[in-house]
């Protein structure tokens, strides 16, 4: 229903310019919608069945989540357990793979982790935003237009694709900051 309306106001903005789609046309050229939709059937049904798919509050998934900005590899040598939501799904149910971010949030930890966690995406992508605009670095806001055009999809594929690429300039911001105080040094040293 909410695809349908969001659909009826996109040709009322545009004053009738914009034909509607077919109703059916519309929700089948969103190809993962049944995928999405089964996710969050079976993300409630085994919620509410008490299994604890996550141990730990919202708060500790949420600092998973940013542990697991770190490569995979590195943290695996490290012998760290990592989280995977689509693979623990598959646990309880036969899926194609990923995971609907929402559904997944609900899997985690009910509706704490869904509203924490989705605040902390909001926020993130508000600050994406902030520094879209003020930043004249051409790589930066190349970098988060690109995480921007990648946002809607990559909500199909799980938490952790999300955050990875909600955090992807993060981190870009991080590695130029080491690497400027890198060179600061070796310049210093250099100069005695």
């Amino acid at each position: 229903m909410l695809l349908i309306a969001l659909d009826q106001i996109s040709y009322l903005r545009s004053w009738g310019m914009q034909t509607p789609s077919a109703q059916g046309n519309y929700l089948a050229e969103i190809d993962l919608l049944p995928q999405s939709v089964a996710h969050m059937f079976h993300a409630i049904s085994i919620h509410l069945s008490g299994y604890q798919t996550f141990t730990g509050s919202a708060a500790e998934f949420l600092a998973t989540l940013w542990v697991q900005v770190i490569p995979s590899g590195l943290l695996r040598g490290l012998g760290a357990t990592l989280y995977n939501g689509p693979l623990m799904l598959s646990e309880f149910v036969v899926h194609g793979g990923g995971f609907f971010v929402p559904a997944e949030l609900y899997f985690v930890g009910g509706v704490p982790a869904l509203i924490l966690i989705a605040t902390y995406f909001g926020a993130l992508a508000a600050w994406l935003d902030r520094l879209a605009q003020r930043s004249e670095d051409t790589v930066t806001v190349t970098l988060v237009l690109l995480v921007a055009a990648s946002s809607f999809y990559t909500m199909y594929y799980g938490v952790q694709a999300v955050n990875r690429m909600l955090t992807l300039p993060v981190v870009l911001l991080l590695a130029r900051a080491i690497l400027h105080a890198t060179l600061r040094r070796v310049q210093g040293q250099r100069a005695w």
